[in-house]
């Protein structure tokens, strides 16, 4: 695989930060509770759609687990786009290109392994 030019790599890595930024917005009324049981929009299990109680505890761990990938996402990025903080060379271009839709599907499998624990 070629490697990213500068201006290509800073370009990745502001989209990560909005994403990060986007993730962390949209996990914020699901773990405040603001979120009422729906099809649409939240963690939707059959287990955590069965009560309201239910409901609240799955999307406060679900939005938990997302705000800490969203940040595990932010400081990665972040430090590279503000700090110029180098990452290792065999990773550099795999931690820009992958480390939000890595993150963020991580953040969903252990909130749902989480989830089927409880």
């Amino acid at each position: 695989m070629e490697t990213m030019t500068l201006d290509v790599e800073r370009t990745v890595a502001m989209a990560n930060l909005g994403i990060a930024a986007l993730s962390s917005a949209m996990a914020y009324p699901l773990f405040r509770g603001m979120v009422a049981r729906n099809g649409y929009f939240g963690f939707r299990t059959a287990k955590s759609m069965a009560s309201d109680q239910a409901w609240l505890q799955a999307n406060r761990l679900f939005a938990s687990c997302l705000m800490v990938g969203a940040s595990i996402i932010a400081v990665l990025n972040g430090a590279y786009v503000v700090w110029g903080f180098p990452l290792p060379t065999a990773l550099h271009d795999d931690v820009l290109m992958y480390s939000a839709p890595v993150g963020l599907m991580a953040s969903g499998l252990v909130a749902w392994l989480l989830h089927q624990r409880q």
